[in-house]
């Protein structure tokens, strides 16, 4: 995985995720860290796919604080204190949404190539 190809508003959430995991003293940041922090803004795009799938995002929000304590808490210092890391799960969610990234990225490519002449 390589950061630096992330989208601006993707890395801001990931900070978000992290500083989540961090002020609860979760050891990792996990999908439901990522998805707490995509869903804070109620205009951004993940937040407008759970509206415009019928799904209620307060409800949603509800659900992944109520998972995120279940989340063991670490406390007291030590030679990693206020670090945390991805764990595997969100580790594959972002490595396979790198590989959807690039499949679409490939069809943009042949969608011009087609239909405009040469890829741009």
């Amino acid at each position: 995985m390589d950061p630096s190809r992330y989208t601006d508003k993707l890395q801001e959430a990931l900070g978000r995720a992290q500083s989540k995991a961090l002020s609860a003293h979760h050891q990792a940041v996990d999908i439901e860290h990522l998805i707490s922090a995509l869903l804070e803004d109620d205009q951004g795009l993940a937040a407008s796919i759970l509206k415009l799938s019928g799904a209620d995002v307060a409800a949603v929000r509800q659900k992944l604080d109520a998972e995120l304590k279940k989340v063991p808490s670490v406390t007291g210092g030590g030679a990693n204190a206020g670090q945390v890391y991805m764990t595997q799960r969100l580790g594959r969610v972002m490595a396979a949404a790198e590989q959807e990234a690039g499949k679409l990225q490939d069809e943009l490519r042949l969608h011009r190539a087609r239909h405009h002449g040469g890829a741009r």
